[in-house]
């Protein structure tokens, strides 16, 4: 949480809700007071498509990062 300068609030951007579905993927964004209250709201979905592409995206860096870190046969 990040501590808006001159306030007794802090900002919530994106914490994770606690679900009894693993599917699913809630998020909350607001303010939180000193006291503990929170006024927010919450995002919630499975956003699979989301989570396929940027698999994709890690798979296809961590090749990249594999095939450079690998001798190659012309350098031994």
């Amino acid at each position: 949480m990040i501590r808006i300068p001159g306030t007794d609030l802090s900002l919530r951007l994106f914490d994770r809700v606690e679900t009894g579905d693993s599917q699913y993927d809630v998020f909350d964004v607001g303010v939180q007071h000193a006291d503990g209250g929170i006024d927010s709201i919450a995002v919630g979905g499975s956003f699979y498509s989301a989570k396929k592409v940027i698999n994709t995206m890690n798979d296809k860096a961590d090749s990249k990062t594999a095939d450079t870190s690998a001798p190659s046969a012309s350098a031994a």
